[in-house]
């Protein structure tokens, strides 16, 4: 999570491209992360244990 962010919008009247670089996440975006890769560990445990693939 300390290591820089890639920021970016696709939008405008122009439909532009825009990117910039932080220099890590605010700590909101840090909260937000952390709460959706909470979500989704604990939906992946919910779900119980997967078949194996046979190809």
């Amino acid at each position: 999570m300390p290591q820089p962010q890639l920021c970016f919008e696709w939008g405008g009247p122009m439909h532009t491209w825009a990117e910039r670089e932080r220099p890590e996440p605010t700590p909101a975006d840090r909260r937000t992360l952390m709460a959706t890769a909470a979500t989704a560990h604990s939906s992946s445990y919910r779900r119980g244990p997967t078949r194996a693939y046979v190809g």
